[in-house]
This record gives C-alpha cells, structure tokens and sequence, in this order.
C-alpha cells in the first residue's frame, strides 16, 4: 500500500448559508488518500458526497478546516485564479454525463482544459490519449456520433490532457450498459496502476468492489473501510 498521502483532509466542515439559515452538509470530515490508491465514496442522496469531490476538486471552498494535495495546503484565502490554475495542474474530472460540448469534436473537447494549463504540443498529447483509448477513429466525430462508452473514455482523455496526479470520477459508469461500464472500469484500474491516484463516487457495489477500499458518507460523516 502505498504511504504518500496524495490528500489530505483535516476536520473540514462545509456549512451553507440561506440568508440568516446555516444547512451544515459535512461535519469535520478527516480522511487521508494515498497516492496510487482506487478509492470508492459511496452514500445515500443527500449525504454530502457531492460537497465532498467539490472541495476536493477546488470548485468550492470549505467552511473551515485543512486540505491538502499532494502535500501542498490549500489555503481558504487564495484567490479564485490560484485555486483554478492548482485545480488545472493537480485535478481531472470525469462526470457521469460525459459533459462534453456537443458542437466539438473528439479532440477539441479533449483539448478544453489545455487551454488552461500553457502547456507545449497538447494537440499531440490529446491525439495520443484518444488512440491510447482506442479512439483513433474518433478524432473528428462530435458527440452525437459516439456511443455512451465512445463519450466516457473520451472524458477520460480530457481528464488526462494536464497530466493531473489526481482523478475524481462522478458516477463515471453510470448512464452506461454492463459491457461498456466494465471497460470504463478497466481503463480507470489501468490509470491507478499507472501511479494515478482515483476517487470514484458510485452507487454501484460491483463497482466499489474493484477500488481498493470504500469511503461511505452518511448524513455529512464519513466511514472508512478498507478490502
């Protein structure tokens, strides 16, 4: 098991706020991810798994509390900019309804992010995630020519385009069948045995069953089982 914490969360509370009304959503969550580790976060509706991959995907910022990435904290005062500028360096994000823009093409849509990062040849880089994931016949088809599967494993690719340590994953099979759900999952599995380090929110045990322990949160806490 590998010992490098890759995150690191420190009693994070997130409260929102409705005028004078404060809905508290997590309750000093505190919790350790590993890098090269397959982590399952599973829970019912509305119990703040949601909240959670925001804060740990810097799209939103905690209450209180301490994170960190791969052993940088990151601070509740940095401006907007510093957090987007570390989300697109350390964080990917694939979401269970692909949230690829319909107008582009394969490659354009992989190509998002990169425009963020100022990093050199990322239109090589994109061709080569996307014939890496056996989409090299894909390149120049926009999203309503691809199948359900075809949308994913191109999301993934946009995902990897920085290079991120770091890959959360909302429901990523979700609106998939079986056979194109376990292929996802073979890629995803893939990626941690490339070193990446993957959380992964699902309803689906058979899913959770292939992580390598499971984080479940109920009413905005969290338990951790490890197997």
């Amino acid at each position: 098991m590998p010992t490098t914490p890759a995150i690191q969360l420190k009693d994070i509370v997130k409260v929102y706020k409705d005028g004078t009304l404060e809905v508290p959503v997590l309750h000093a969550i505190t919790a350790t991810v590993h890098k090269g580790e397959l982590v399952a976060i599973m829970g019912p509706s509305g119990s703040g798994k949601s909240t959670l991959m925001n804060l740990l995907g810097l799209l939103d910022r905690p209450t209180s509390g301490e994170l960190w990435l791969d052993g940088e904290k990151v601070e509740l005062s940095m401006s907007d900019n510093k957090l987007a500028a570390l989300r697109a360096a350390r964080v990917g994000f694939v979401f269970q309804s692909f949230n690829l823009l319909p107008r582009l093409t394969a490659l354009a849509n992989v190509l998002m992010p990169a425009q963020y990062s100022h990093k050199g040849d990322a239109k090589e880089r994109a061709k080569e995630l996307l014939e890496k994931l056996g989409l090299k016949d894909r390149l120049h088809h926009v999203p309503g020519k691809l199948s359900g599967g075809e949308k994913q494993r191109v999301a993934i690719a946009r995902a990897l385009i920085n290079n991120p340590d770091i890959i959360l994953a909302d429901e990523p099979t979700g609106n998939l069948d079986s056979k194109a759900g376990d292929e996802v999952m073979k890629i995803l599995i893939g990626l941690k045995n490339e070193g990446k380090t993957l959380l992964i929110v699902t309803h689906d045990q058979r899913v959770a069953d292939q992580c390598d322990r499971i984080i479940r949160i109920f009413d905005g806490t969290i338990e951790v089982k490890h197997g």
